[in-house]
């Protein structure tokens, strides 16, 4: 009779012990394991990337296996065009796209294409996260898209291959990428831009009718050219922006507790990235300074803002008037560069 006792007060206990299990189970614990595809069109050599590695194992922890991050690099999802129009359609959850592509989709982004808008560390650090960050991530909202933060890939600046000063440069033909904004910002500078495939660059530059290359020093150094540069004018007239971005729809699905886990580890690996890239970035300057590239030269950075000056104060006005913040933009950029504030 005990014995029967016993196994009634154990068929009774089993349903509450398994109510007790899952109360105290965390939320997130209990949904299904969520995959998240990252795609980006670079390899594993750039710093921005490789710092992806990292971050996905740091995911995974944080959300104690929850989330399972799956990384599509060296164009395995196609081009970044191609990844953004997926994200948004929720066949990809997350990708890394340089700003000049998201822009085309969120023309409010075109703000980070101003040329010399953000010309230090510091004042790239101070835009993450502020009100004008917030803004452009607001925007994106709209479209289906989560901006998560921000890589980069250095300052550009223009590498000659002739020796020649800052002002000969003039009507100089300079290797740009196929974007128009980074080409327009050149013909700003009173360069001749031309968009020249990677491999055809040495056989331009040996013929002797390409002058120079618009580059950081990290893309610089992943050339087979970057040996035969003479100088290298830090112009800092744009900076290699890279967001992190995800699908909205993927996102949503997601618990409060795995939203709040994603975002927060995302952070903390881009800041890592992000200060990695610009070690990364002085290093190679030293090098080159050393005599082991092309010599790091400076440029007269406040006759360069007064010659960019009409047509940024153009841009700024065009992009303030979409964004409502009426001559901050214009202020930012005119700080920035060290110039008296007065009206484009």
């Amino acid at each position: 009779m005990h014995h029967t006792m016993f196994q009634i007060f154990c068929t009774l206990l089993t349903p509450f012990a398994l109510l007790v299990a899952l109360w105290t189970t965390p939320a997130y614990a209990q949904n299904p394991v969520q995959v998240m595809r990252i795609g980006a069109t670079q390899g594993m050599d750039m710093t921005y990337i490789r710092n992806l590695r990292r971050m996905a194992a740091d995911i995974e922890q944080a959300t104690a296996g929850q989330v399972k991050v799956e990384i599509l690099h060296n164009g395995q999802q196609g081009n970044e065009i191609s990844m953004v129009k997926a994200l948004i359609e929720g066949k990809l959850e997350g990708g890394f796209v340089s700003a000049s592509t998201l822009s085309q989709t969120l023309p409010a982004y075109q703000l980070l294409l101003i040329p010399r808008l953000f010309v230090t560390p510091n004042q790239l650090v101070q835009f993450i996260g502020s009100r004008y960050d917030q803004k452009l991530r607001l925007r994106a909202m709209r479209k289906r898209i989560q901006v998560l933060g921000y890589g980069g890939t250095g300052f550009y600046g223009v590498t000659t291959f002739e020796g020649r000063a800052w002002p000969e440069l003039r009507g100089a033909t300079i290797r740009a990428p196929g974007v128009i904004a980074h080409q327009k910002n050149l013909e700003l500078m009173g360069l001749k831009p031309s968009y020249v495939p990677a491999e055809a660059v040495p056989e331009a530059i040996q013929a002797g009718w390409l002058q120079g290359i618009s580059s950081t020093p990290e893309l610089l150094a992943r050339t087979r050219v970057a040996s035969q540069g003479k100088q290298f004018y830090s112009t800092h007239h744009l900076y290699g922006w890279m967001t992190f971005i995800v699908s909205n729809r993927w996102y949503a699905n997601l618990s409060k507790e795995l939203r709040q886990q994603l975002r927060e580890t995302v952070a903390n690996g881009l800041r890592q990235g992000f200060s990695e890239s610009l070690r990364l970035e002085q290093k190679l300057l030293g090098d080159w300074s050393a005599g082991h590239g092309p010599q790091p030269t400076p440029v007269d950075e406040q006759a360069l803002a007064e010659q960019l000056k009409p047509e940024v104060g153009q841009q700024l006005q065009a992009l303030e008037k979409r964004l409502g913040l009426h001559g901050q933009l214009w202020q930012m950029w005119v700080q920035n560069n060290g110039l008296m504030v007065n009206t484009p």
